[in-house]
């Protein structure tokens, strides 16, 4: 992968940059001998860069582009990238109000819609994939991959002082990126990854697992969970045996059906003695007229009007009172006869219920006294929650015990896999030499100093399940904190994959990876990459540099983008 052109559209929030062989210098220049080149936009820059090969759009994973976007600077803009694979040209085209689409094109054509995920994917298989390679590698390592060719500060200050550690993953990750890296085979380690991963899921399982016996169960030790069984076993025995005895009983189902019938009786005659004691209550008080009152008021009005009708009047008088007398003796009588009647009745209900509680009582104590189940449905619930119970424990010990020898048997496999270490660092000991004689190369035309020490290896950890690279000594110079060893084994690494013609990116990206160099190491450092170049290895160093006086005029040459302290890269710092 060569990178060609990145730009912006539909307007140039910085000139386009056009990468070309060897150095490729951002360059930071002074306006006044006192400005500061801090944030004018070196770094930004290569966000930009970084954004059209797929970084996520966020604030952690982008601050700088994020804050841009945040204040409208970058906003309806797109993000365009040129680059070939192969002598193949591509591009990617992504926008900041859709960061999870990007537009690829192959051969200027039109570009297809692709999500950033499934993009890496084919990226990787682009930029990364190897037919002739022993080992492995997985569609989904492009961004990590990536990152080690592009190397940027994304906070302030941050140094590259470990060559191995260039993403924050674990070391047996960081170990397979770097066996494939330097095209050696990184099977057995991957294999090992896998196997860490799937004993890691197994603890949590066997955590969820003890913790649930514990909170359900009150268990603590599993190898006690036979006693608990048993209990349950215990409990389940006897219900079922009361459970038999109640169903083998003769007279269950008669003595139940009988107390079904006793209990609506009593229900019906409760509810009639009710009624009929509401009905003598209201016989009690019957409601009457005055008819003395009614005819001396007649008797009045008629004489007053006619007295000749006076006797006549009268007499009609006295004969309705006659009937009206007739009459109320005789609802007197009926009444009596009625509340008679429905006392009687009551009577009789009385004792036809205290007779049906005494039948049910008897019942009641019968079943008692023969160990019997008042409420089958109840006991039948019980058994089945008590079986429920037991089976879940077993099922659960069971899958415990399967997860703690699962567990076992993958960490003997990860123990048998580690007896081939000896073999597997034998196997590579031709490549390692060829590598480190490639590095110690590098370091010798860079730093010009003689080292006694190995510039290179890969042995056998002191822990025994791992393995140890071991990159250059940790202090090879003064001023550089380490910066000096990323140095040289990032370059290795880019030209060990253009000798062996291996499918890597052929551009490097450092970002203020010389802020603590000594000038001198700088000026090697270009001497050795543009006779690089003139041997025709077509490789891109792309480096920021703040201004050097006494290289000014050389970096000037191979500066791709100059940017000045007081004209910023898109207008201000961020």
């Amino acid at each position: 992968m060569i990178l060609k052109r990145l730009y912006t559209e539909p307007t140039e929030l910085f000139p386009a940059v056009v990468f070309k062989p060897g150095l490729n210098f951002i360059y930071g220049i002074k306006d006044k001998p006192d400005d500061t080149l801090n944030g004018i936009g070196k770094s930004l820059f290569l966000d930009f860069l970084d954004f059209a090969l797929l970084s996520f759009f966020n604030h952690s994973a982008n601050t700088r582009l994020n804050r841009a976007y945040r204040k409208n600077i970058i906003t309806n803009h797109r993000v365009v990238l040129e680059f070939e694979i192969n002598n193949t040209p591509y591009s990617i085209s992504r926008s900041f109000e859709d960061p999870d689409i990007a537009y690829f094109s192959r051969k200027n054509k039109h570009g297809e819609k692709k999500g950033i995920l499934d993009l890496r994917k084919q990226l990787t298989k682009y930029v990364f994939s190897r037919k002739s390679y022993p080992g492995i590698i997985e569609d989904t390592w492009f961004r990590d991959l990536i990152k080690f060719y592009l190397k940027i500060q994304k906070v302030a200050d941050e140094k590259f002082t470990d060559p191995l550690r260039f993403i924050t993953k674990k070391e047996i990750l960081l170990n397979i990126y770097h066996l494939y890296l330097l095209n050696i085979n990184n099977s057995m380690l991957v294999e090992n990854l896998h196997l860490n991963k799937e004993i890691d899921n197994y603890d949590k399982t066997i955590k969820t697992t003890k913790q649930f016996l514990k909170d359900h169960y009150n268990i603590n030790d599993i190898s006690k969970t036979a006693n608990t069984i048993i209990g349950l076993n215990n409990k389940i025995t006897r219900l079922k045996k009361n459970l038999d005895n109640y169903k083998l009983d003769a007279e269950y189902d008669r003595m139940n059906a009988r107390i079904n019938i006793i209990t609506e009786q009593i229900k019906n005659l409760l509810f009639l003695l009710t009624l009929d004691e509401k009905k003598i209550k209201e016989l009690a008080n019957p409601s009457r007229i005055n008819s003395n009152i009614i005819s001396g008021n007649i008797e009045a009005i008629y004489s007053e009007l006619n007295p000749d009708f006076k006797n006549v009047i009268i007499k009609t008088i006295d004969e309705a009172k006659a009937f009206r007398s007739e009459l109320e003796n005789s609802r007197s009588d009926f009444i009596a006869y009625e509340k008679s009647r429905l006392q009687v009745s009551n009577i009789q209900r009385k004792q036809e219920i205290e007779l049906l509680e005494k039948e049910q009582t008897q019942i009641f104590k019968e079943l008692s006294n023969k160990n019997a189940l008042v409420d089958l449905n109840t006991a039948h619930a019980t058994l089945n929650n008590l079986l429920n119970e037991k089976v879940d424990l077993e099922s659960k010990v069971d899958f415990y015990k399967d997860l703690m020898q699962n567990k076992i048997e993958l960490q003997n496999h990860n123990q048998n896999l580690f007896s081939q270490v000896d073999d597997f660092i034998s196997s590579i000991k031709s490549n390692v030499s060829s590598f480190a004689l490639l590095l110690g190369g590098v370091y010798n035309n860079i730093f010009n100093t003689p080292l006694e020490n190995e510039f290179f290896s890969i042995n056998r950890s002191k822990e025994k399940e791992k393995i140890k690279f071991s990159i250059l000594p940790d202090d090879i110079y003064s001023h550089g904190k380490n910066q000096g060893r990323t140095l040289v084994y990032d370059l290795a690494v880019l030209f060990n994959s253009i000798e062996q013609n291996i499918n890597a990116p052929r551009f490097l990206v450092h970002d203020g990876i010389f802020d603590s160099l000594d000038p001198t190491h700088l000026t090697s450092l270009i001497q050795f990459c543009n006779q690089k170049v003139n041997n025709d290895f077509n490789f891109q160093y792309i480096v920021t540099l703040n201004q050097n006086d006494n290289l000014h005029e050389e970096i000037l040459k191979q500066s791709v983008l100059k940017i000045y302290s007081g004209n910023k890269l898109l207008g201000s710092k961020f």
